[in-house]
């Protein structure tokens, strides 16, 4: 009983003293890049931040949407101190066999000719003693990029024709992986108002459509569309026509 209680006690002692050996302050060629990969679906994001260039870029079946972000120096320090407060040297990984196509995301922090990267991604997983230090990691680079992110965003208005949405007809309409609009359990609507970030949107629509004879809803058409969304568009217009789904942008008007 005695040994145990060393032991536990050992092993504590170890675990509350484990180094920490990144710098105390922010090296000035700190980079750190941030990754979601899908796995077996194409879509991520790979996020880069350091002193002089900032960005996100979002992949989403085979387009790409480069966006660049602005932060002062006060920003990144903030960043760098929570990867040294939380000793992200230290997070614990290993490999397990057998795993195929698994997505997840990783983290790479390098300065000083030196790279150091945390994966929970394919075969590679974050211990479990680790996992919450690489979450809440994680969760402060996105929620810096996502709440910058957020100040780009405008409206932009989607018009569903009646060869969409008219009687028999259900649609699913889905933008990028943020939105999601099915008419047949939320109702028929001809116009949506969304959020978005100019540049390449990827736009997913599928059309069903009872059939008379058997009562039978049945798939009638599927459209992928990614759409550049430049600062002129306020808009897109989506129709149903010559078998095929279709749109037309909807661009302001310049007197």
């Amino acid at each position: 009983m005695k040994k145990y209680l060393f032991a536990v006690l050992l092993t504590a002692l170890v675990s509350g003293c484990s180094t920490n050996d990144m710098p105390e302050q922010r090296p000035e060629d700190l980079t750190i890049v941030y990754k979601e990969d899908g796995g077996m679906v194409d879509m991520g994001k790979t996020i880069f931040l350091s002193k002089d260039s900032n960005y996100v870029i979002f992949r989403n079946n085979g387009t790409e949407n480069k966006v660049y972000l602005k932060y002062n120096k006060a920003d990144i320090d903030n960043i760098y101190k929570i990867l040294r407060d939380k000793k992200f040297s230290n997070i614990g990984t290993h490999t397990e066999d057998e795993v195929y196509d698994r997505g997840g995301s990783s983290i790479t922090v390098s300065y000083g000719g030196e790279s150091i990267t945390k994966s929970n991604t394919g075969t590679t997983y974050v211990d479990e003693s680790s996992k919450k230090t690489y979450g809440e990691i994680s969760t402060a680079i996105n929620k810096m990029v996502d709440d910058f992110l957020e100040l780009l965003k405008r409206n932009f208005k989607i018009e569903l024709d009646t060869t969409l949405i008219g009687e028999g007809r259900d649609l699913e309409f889905n933008l990028n992986t943020d939105y999601t609009y099915n008419s047949g359990k939320e109702g028929r609507r001809d116009s949506i108002l969304l959020t978005v970030l100019d540049g390449t949107n990827m736009f997913y629509l599928i059309l069903n459509e009872k059939n008379p004879a058997n009562g039978r809803v049945e798939r009638k058409a599927t459209k992928q569309i990614p759409i550049t969304i430049d600062p002129l568009m306020i808009g897109a217009r989506f129709y149903y026509a010559g078998d095929e789904i279709k749109w037309d942008p909807i661009n302001m008007q310049i007197n």
